[in-house]
């Protein structure tokens, strides 16, 4: 039963027919590290702006999640002043909106 599943497996991701789903995009995706033409599972598209992290060197890689990590942390005081300024604003007016 096995190897039954196996094959069903294998020939899903390997072939490239009318029959696929996203799913099996995914998959072939996750497996080849490649998005064929034409694929449109959802998020996909979105994988192809993504720099490809994964074949970096560990120095660029590291270079990287510091510049990533440093974007959250940036967004994270701009959040935080924009809320303070919010709540003065609203002192200011005795907690009243306009």
């Amino acid at each position: 039963m096995n190897s039954i599943r196996n094959t069903i497996f294998s020939r899903s991701i390997n072939s490239i027919d009318l029959d696929r789903d996203p799913l099996d995009e995914w998959i072939y995706f996750l497996k080849n590290e490649e998005i064929r033409e034409g694929f449109h599972a959802r998020g996909l598209d979105k994988v192809k702006e993504v720099p490809d992290i994964m074949h970096l060197g560990e120095e660029e890689r590291l270079s990287y999640e510091w510049h990533i990590e440093e974007l959250h942390y940036q967004a994270s005081l701009y959040r935080s002043s924009f809320v303070d300024g919010h709540m003065e604003g609203r002192k200011g007016h005795g907690g009243r909106h306009g």
